[in-house]
């Protein structure tokens, strides 16, 4: 009798989705939108979730559901800054991919209109770090994916943006737009080699991240909009520490006197 073909499923994630957090003295509780419950001890919590109970919250636990991977604002609007390009392996290699786009479908649900398009070209992408900088959820790092080609523009040893379409270039130009770069008065040098041209603009835009702070506006999870900070808005916010610790030298003084 021959062995025949086996498979085997390895699930490496377990549940997700939209919920709140409550932390408690000997445990951490999840309480899922759908009302399924998960108590996690505090040692299974990964060091870079917050100390704090939330509600409108994005949860992630292990597959065997003992561990809390991450938890991020499933909704808002929070202060942010550049905080790199993501990596990988060893050398730390910055991370580019090509996204295909097939043909597919979509029905409208309020009007009942099926919509339909067709199989368009790959498109190359890579994935900026927009970090938190205050408030509940400060040091938190989303990832924002960018859809970009640099092409060499006519007669110069200068870049341009080369997008799919007015769209994506939008999106690309207001990401740079956000993040501090002149795009009137900084030209990017041009290479072969766009990993060279990608490092170049996270080195200039990283020298000026903390004087250029943004609003991230979450919906479902993950950044769906940039936009400027409000005029006059304290976009050199402190950390909770240093706030903490400044109210408690002024309360001290105010004893004094």
């Amino acid at each position: 009798m021959s062995p025949g073909l086996d498979s085997e499923v390895k699930v490496t994630r377990g549940p997700s989705g939209l919920g709140e957090v409550r932390f408690h003295k000997t445990s951490v509780k999840i309480i899922a939108a759908n009302g399924n419950t998960y108590e996690i001890a505090p040692d299974k919590v990964d060091e870079r979730v917050p100390r704090n109970s939330l509600t409108n919250i994005w949860f992630s636990l292990s597959a065997d559901e003992s561990q809390l991977y991450s938890i991020r604002p499933a909704s808002g609007t929070y202060l942010m800054q550049f905080g790199g390009i993501t990596r990988s392996g060893d050398d730390q290699t910055l991370n580019t991919y090509m996204k295909l786009r097939p043909a597919g479908q979509k029905k409208n649900p309020e009007t009942g209109k099926v919509q339909k398009w067709p199989e368009r070209p790959p498109e190359e992408r890579f994935t900026a770090i927009l970090k938190i900088v205050a408030g509940d959820y400060q040091s938190y790092e989303f990832t924002y994916w960018l859809p970009y080609i640099f092409a060499k523009k006519q007669d110069t040893q200068f870049a341009k943006l080369f997008t799919a379409s007015p769209k994506r270039r939008d999106r690309m130009e207001n990401f740079l737009d956000m993040t501090g770069w002149d795009r009137a008065n900084m030209p990017i040098p041009w290479s072969e080699d766009n990993a060279q041209i990608l490092e170049y603009v996270e080195e200039k835009l990283l020298a000026v991240a903390s004087k250029h702070r943004f609003m991230g506006v979450v919906k479902d999870g993950y950044p769906q909009v940039l936009e400027s900070a409000p005029e006059g808005l304290f976009t050199d916010a402190p950390t909770r520490k240093r706030a903490a610790k400044k109210t408690a030298t002024k309360t001290r003084k105010s004893a004094r006197r």
